[in-house]
């Protein structure tokens, strides 16, 4: 009893276990075919998704089962586990047998005893049985097992398993559970594999066939749905449609209309009682209904649809008829019908000619539309059956004729431009398009020709090279380059001259960015600047910028010169491109700076011309104003001594009266002596002699010419010298400058203060300074330093002291020596004047 009951639980699990197996393939919307063996001529092996499920649910299985065993006295368990295993590899796969025998593995090891460790190993040599059936079932080419084949891997799987019954026991032991208990084990493998495998293999076939089935129907509905046939069904005593879904397709709605009167608002022309009346003479003569109509779908759409359709009894009342049809979308069909008709009226209200010849030898003319007939000027009748060569009378030279008998020998296409005859005899020419026409099996049959006539284009085309040959000859003498430039700034055209004055070829040019003339420093601005003027349909021929003519360009060495730039905009064919010239104003603009240059040096010379005149009129009227005032004492004093007499006045005014001529008649001579050197100066007579000097010398001997005058002032005259420093120039006119700087220092310092002289080198030049204590100068009366009569009001010398030629003269003395005199100043804060001489103290002509 014990072992039926759990031979039955067993059987249950496994029965039930298929069936899962099948509604996992249901549920999980699985191809049968994906659970297909992996073996075979086929080769197909499931996905390791597929084979994974496959595995867990017969693992499933065999948990089950082995925890159903029967029992022995030996503590072995016996089962129906060799049948999921089994069968998870055979029909899932590899992968799929070795889960399912891990988790029967696991579940026997659970249920223990003294022979788990066989057990155990029993459930692998189940998935070993498996592959070995596939791999033998592989290699018979054979998928079915059917009763005896599953029986044979029973018994396979048995004998494959004997080794494991003496794993954990002795051999003795082993082969007592076998003797005793063998049936047991065979019986179950028989029972399971032969249940399970049985069922899956029914289950996978009824499935194979619904897949069958189903991709009958869909390929049935996709081949009607690229036909555009559709299936219906009218039951005339009920007035209902049915619709398959192809035929809802092709009437563009969701669902079949319901009535007769709404499948009658669907046609176009209405025709419901019209289909009534076809219906009923259909069923009384048993014919078959036939019907094209128009109908207009839900978006708007026109259709033409072929009805066909059948009248059978309803099914249920004999009494009753059912329409059966099809509907055909015959669209396409009566469009091409139209657009052939179309076509053929096209071609004949086309005035481009159009004739088709046959393809045989002669190539006969079987077609020539209105246009072909009017450009020729011949009746349809005189050119049908013909040859085309008689519209080449007298034009047998041209070398396209053999270009058209050769395409003809070849049966390829070919265009070319002849010149034909009408039949007035009148010359005109023709571009001919010839083509070849196949039928279905690629078999050549006709050719072609479309005939246009280009007379008026090849008279403008000739009358455009002599225009552009007269243009190509204005541009090779015009000196200016000349460029074209699109509206993408490429240049498209140059001239020579073009070439020649930026140093790139033609080749370099025709395609490049037109920057490659410009430089960098103005490439923005000028992209800016014809960007603008491309883009303005308004814009207007002349120079590039209206602010100045002149622009700079870039020759290809990288060298820059300035151009005169034009532009001119204009389009062709919707084209908009640009015409550029220029030309090299090098030449234009160094005369300019020569003329320029020329200009500022004659108004420099102007300007210094009437500041001379200034000065020497500023001169004149100093000159007279300081000869005038000694002159007015001399000439006052001696009328006192003529009018008066000497007696008169007595010998003390006389005396004073005669030093005081004395003294205005030494300032009269030392004015004019001033003057004298002022002159002989500017005039270069007198020849300097630079010579070394020892400034220890120089300073020493104005010093002592200088002192009685500084004893006078309550002055006192200090040196720093470098015994050392040698200068080179003129002794005496370097003594008479240094005697003028410590005279007007004596002068104009404080009774009482010091005035210093100091001999230095700085940046190799050889200097001698003076510095003083007196009232100093403002900084306009220093840049005055050199005029002559600067005086104390505007001058460096005291009331009565001077005519103010001093420092004009030292100016003067030290620039021709090649030094010059160097003053620095305050107000109230004393002076000091520098003789700057030359840098070297030994050169040509230094004694």
């Amino acid at each position: 009893m014990n072992l039926g009951f759990s031979l039955l639980n067993n059987l249950l699990v496994l029965c039930g276990g298929a069936t899962l197996v099948f509604l996992m393939a249901s549920q999980f919307r699985l191809a049968p075919d994906q659970f297909k063996k992996w073996h075979g001529p086929r080769k197909k092996r499931n996905g390791l998704r597929n084979q994974a499920m496959f595995g867990l649910v017969l693992g499933a299985l065999s948990v089950v089962v082995v925890e159903l065993p029967i029992v022995t006295p030996y503590g072995a368990t016996f089962d129906t586990r060799s049948a999921p295993v089994v069968m998870a590899t055979v029909f899932g796969g590899p992968l799929a047998g070795l889960i399912a025998a891990t988790l029967g593995a696991i579940a026997r090891y659970e249920v223990g005893g003294p022979v788990v460790l066989g057990g155990v190993v029993s459930l692998y040599l189940y998935w070993v049985s498996g592959l070995m059936a596939v791999w033998i079932m592989g290699a018979l080419h054979r998928e079915a097992y059917g009763v005896l084949g599953f029986v044979a891997l029973a018994v396979f799987s048995t004998v494959t398993v004997i080794p494991s019954f003496f794993l954990s026991v002795d051999v003795s032991t082993g082969l007592a559970i076998l003797s005793s208990f063998g049936w047991i084990l065979l019986s179950s493998n028989l029972i399971g594999v032969l249940v399970l495998g049985l069922i899956l293999e029914n289950m996978f076939r009824i499935a194979d066939e619904g897949e069958f089935y189903r991709k009958i129907t869909e390929q049935s509905r996709l081949a009607r749905s690229a036909a555009g046939i559709g299936i219906w069904e009218y039951d005339l005593d009920t007035d209902r449609f049915i619709w398959d879904p192809v035929q809802r397709d092709i009437f563009g709605t969701d669902g079949a209309p319901k009535t007769m009167l709404e499948f009658d608002g669907m046609l176009v022309d209405g025709a419901r009682g019209t289909i009534l009346a076809d219906f009923e003479t259909a069923k009384s003569t048993r014919s078959r209904w036939d019907r094209t109509l128009t109908v207009r779908t839900p978006s708007g759409h026109r259709r033409y649809i072929r009805f066909i359709a059948e009248f059978v009894p309803n099914r249920g009342r004999p009494e009753g008829v059912t329409v059966l049809g099809v509907s055909i979308d015959v669209t396409r069909d009566v469009e091409l019908d139209l657009d052939l008709t179309l076509k053929s009226a096209a071609l004949e209200s086309a005035t481009n000619g159009v004739l088709v010849t046959t393809a045989g030898p002669d190539h006969t003319l079987v077609y020539a539309n209105r246009g072909f007939l009017e450009m020729t000027g011949y009746a349809y009748d005189e050119v049908v059956g013909r040859n085309c060569r008689f519209l080449n009378i007298d034009e047998r030279d041209q070398e396209e004729l053999a270009v058209i008998r050769e395409t003809l020998e070849q049966g390829t296409a070919c265009s070319v431009t002849l010149r034909n005859r009408r039949k007035d005899g009148t010359r005109f020419w023709n571009q001919l398009r010839i083509a070849p026409i196949f039928d279905a099996d690629a078999g050549l049959t006709h050719y072609v020709g479309i005939q246009t006539d280009v007379t008026r284009e090849i008279e403008d085309q000739n009358a455009f090279a002599t225009l552009r040959d007269h243009f190509e000859a204005v541009l090779r003498a015009v000196p200016d380059a000349i460029l074209t430039v699109s509206e993408h700034q490429r240049v498209e055209m140059v001239n020579e001259a073009a070439e020649n004055l930026f140093g790139w070829t033609k080749e370099d040019l025709v395609g490049a960015p037109i920057d490659v003339l410009v430089p960098q420093f103005v490439r923005g601005r000028h992209a800016g600047l014809m960007d603008k003027y491309i883009a303005d349909a308004a814009s207007k021929a002349g120079p590039m910028s209206s602010s100045s003519r002149i622009v700079q360009a870039l020759r290809r060495d990288g060298s820059t010169f300035p151009a005169m730039v034009s532009l001119a905009r204009f389009e062709v064919g919707g084209k908009i491109s640009v015409a550029v010239s220029a030309h090299d104003m090098t030449e234009i603009m160094l005369a300019n700076e020569q003329l320029s240059t020329l200009s500022e040096e004659l108004q420099e010379k102007l300007q210094q011309a009437e500041e001379a005149n200034n000065a020497k009129l500023q001169f004149l009227m100093n000159m007279s104003h300081e000869l005038r005032t000694p002159l007015n004492a001399i000439i006052g004093f001696s009328e006192m001594l003529k009018t008066f007499g000497v007696k008169s006045l007595g010998e003390s005014k006389v005396e004073g009266y005669a030093a005081d001529i004395y003294d205005s008649g030494s300032q009269l001579l030392d004015l004019i002596n001033d003057i004298l050197e002022i002159s002989t100066i500017e005039s270069s007579s007198v020849e300097l002699t630079p010579e070394r000097l020892a400034t220890s010398e120089l300073v020493a001997r104005a010093l002592k010419t200088i002192h009685p005058i500084a004893e006078r002032y309550g002055v006192s005259v200090e040196a720093r010298i470098d015994d050392d420093l040698v200068i080179a120039a003129d002794r005496r006119s370097t003594h008479q400058c240094l005697l003028n700087l410590l005279s007007n220092a004596v002068k104009f310092s404080a009774p009482g203060s010091a005035v210093l002289v100091e001999a230095t080198r700085e940046d190799g030049r050889p200097m001698i300074s003076v510095l003083d204590r007196g009232p100093g100068m403002s900084a306009d009366m220093i840049e005055r330093i050199g005029e002559p009569f600067l005086r104390r009001e505007n001058a460096l010398v005291a009331e009565g002291q001077g005519a103010g030629l001093g420092l004009a003269i030292t100016s003067r003395l030290m620039r021709r020596m090649s030094g010059k005199l160097v003053v620095g100043s305050n107000p109230d804060a004393g002076s000091k004047f520098t003789l700057v001489f030359a840098r070297s103290p030994v050169g040509e002509g230094v004694k």
